[in-house]
């Protein structure tokens, strides 16, 4: 790994104080600290124990950039998601009020034979 560069995401921790940090393409690997350098060097440290945990069950590592190539994909199938799914609701509410204009214009202005007689 002395090679290899992977994201490192530091975060105050507001509950305990401190901090805690993460990679994201090593899923799981964290590490905390009393300061943003004691959290990445503690997240540092539990990422050789995690590449070599990965290592000894065969499981394949990530390369930098892959868990964030992945999770933006994600998030623009789902962005791409709620854009349909707003045009959708959005032709629904169009549907809607044409149906209730109709409604009302039919009771406003009845048909002849409804109950009303042309005079003649």
């Amino acid at each position: 790994m002395t090679d290899t560069k992977y994201v490192v995401v530091v975060v105050p921790d507001e509950e305990d104080g401190g901090y805690y940090a993460y990679i994201p393409d090593l899923q799981g690997c964290m590490g905390d600290g009393e300061t943003p350098q004691d959290a990445v060097e503690d997240v540092i440290a539990a990422s050789y124990a995690w590449i070599e945990v990965q290592n000894e069950r065969g499981a394949e590592v990530p390369n930098p950039g892959e868990e964030s190539e992945r999770l933006d994909q994600q998030m623009q199938e789902q962005a791409d998601y709620i854009e349909k799914l707003e045009n959708e609701l959005a032709a629904a509410n169009r549907e809607i009020r044409v149906l209730k204009a109709q409604r009302k214009a039919r009771f406003q202005y009845p048909r002849a034979g409804a109950g009303f007689r042309i005079a003649g």
